[in-house]
């Protein structure tokens, strides 16, 4: 499963399918752009928006509507991306900013 890092707290992460500006939590997304990851071991440092590609057990949520619906665990870290600042992502902050 690959996807964006986005920091829940201090201690755990959830992969995204959108970066954080987009994401769930900001409500341009659905619960299902979304999951929980608990990674094997000890939890690694990770940066928001950071691209990694995860292998682990896959898990699915039908009962708890307090936790996420998707849920990946025994997570392990495969690939790792580079954070960049793409050319479309520094227009759109500029056009957010200049509009203010």
């Amino acid at each position: 499963m690959s996807g964006f890092i986005i920091p829940i707290d201090n201690v755990s992460y959830a992969l995204s399918k959108n970066v954080f500006a987009s994401c769930f939590f900001c409500g341009q997304a659905g619960p299902e752009t979304i999951m929980g990851i608990k990674f094997k071991g000890a939890t690694p440092k990770l940066k928001t928006d950071q691209y990694v590609t995860l292998e682990g057990t896959f898990r699915y949520n039908d009962n708890d509507v307090n936790d996420w619906i998707y849920h990946i665990e025994n997570a392990v870290i495969v690939k790792r991306r580079k954070i960049k600042l793409s050319f479309f992502v520094f227009l759109s902050f500029r056009k957010m900013t200049k509009s203010k």
